[in-house]
């Protein structure tokens, strides 16, 4: 006996099959500079791969149709996705049943044309339209503005860096023209967790519109600090220090006479709490021996001093040469 399934014999459904099961092509549009994806309505800059594998089950459902009385049971399986210039594949499995008896496991390709366009970003940057203007300005007496803004944006994310429309040098320093206003304020906020950046806001009346709507322009003026690795600064107890790093808003020190390591919040340079001292300097002297925990160090004139060592995980050996600072007549290995 011929086993029925709806009234039809199982070897009669697999022939009607493709009568029930229909693929709808889908399409995307991908931006031809960057190469974001507009997803949902959405622009969504990731890698187009990444992109279709983290929303394989949406293109999936959209495109595939099973008319009654055959259903789809189990989650279908991307086997693979092929992507071309204009066009993106999915190779599916899914397994085809009646009521709970499957029917067979069928494979499908699933296209998705790709349509190439512009992002609102790439048609900003080619038009250099921008939301908010990033000034860079430095108290820096080792580093201009020019230098800083270099190495921030060789820090920066790529992502982030996309959305700088156009860099500009100015008298006063350097200007970066940002696209989107949140990311002007994440660079900001990021050169003032690593660099200890100042950071003031203020907004540009642009146009009123009858309705009463306003377009303004953001600029945040980012100030970057006197201070750098190897400054000796002043603390606000009178104690002198080492400048060992700046980062997550805190200032690295080392005090030359206790060799103490401690950190203070950026804010308190920018209180005066914590002043650079332009009058201090090391000197490069050279070891000449050793006296119990003391270092013999000579200078070019012949100077000889006994100096201390105020780094607890430095060594240094005869001929060696370092760095000695002269502090209230006492000498000091700084480095």
């Amino acid at each position: 006996m011929t086993d029925l399934v709806h009234g039809l014999p199982v070897k009669e459904w697999l022939k009607r099959i493709n009568e029930y099961v229909s693929i709808v092509e889908q399409s995307i549009t991908v931006c031809k500079d960057c190469g974001a994806v507009k997803l949902r309505g959405k622009w969504v800059y990731d890698n187009l791969i990444r992109i279709l594998k983290d929303n394989e089950i949406y293109f999936i459902e959209k495109s595939i149709n099973v008319k009654e009385p055959l259903r789809i049971v189990d989650q279908p399986q991307v086997l693979e996705i092929n992507v071309h210039k204009t066009k993106a594949v999915f190779k599916v499995s899914m397994n085809i049943a009646i009521n709970e008896r499957k029917l067979t496991n069928l494979v499908v390709s699933i296209p998705l044309k790709v349509n190439l366009g512009l992002c609102p970003r790439c048609i900003a940057q080619r038009g250099k339209a921008y939301k908010a203007i990033i000034q860079i300005r430095a108290e820096y007496h080792k580093k201009d503005p020019k230098t800083i803004s270099k190495e921030l944006l060789r820090k920066l994310p790529q992502d982030i860096k996309k959305e700088i429309v156009e860099i500009k040098e100015t008298k006063d320093g350097v200007d970066l023209y940002v696209y989107d206003i949140g990311i002007a304020r994440y660079i900001a906020k990021y050169a003032n967790r690593e660099y200890g950046a100042l950071i003031k806001e203020s907004y540009k009346l642009i146009s009123r519109k009858p309705d009463g709507h306003v377009n303004s322009r953001l600029t945040i003026s980012l100030r970057f600090p006197s201070i750098n690795v190897g400054d000796f600064v002043k603390t606000k107890e009178g104690n002198i220090a080492i400048v060992e790093g700046i980062s997550n808003g805190r200032v690295k020190l080392l005090d030359v006479v206790s060799g103490h390591r401690f950190s203070v919040p950026i804010k308190s340079y920018w209180n005066k709490e914590l002043v650079r001292e332009e009058n201090i300097r090391s000197k490069t002297m050279t070891v000449i021996g050793t006296k119990a925990d003391k270092i013999i160090v000579m200078d070019d004139e012949y100077n000889v001093y006994e100096a201390k060592i105020i780094h607890l995980d430095k060594s240094v050996r005869t001929g060696d040469k370092v760095k000695v600072l002269i502090y209230k007549g006492l000498a000091y290995i700084v480095d």
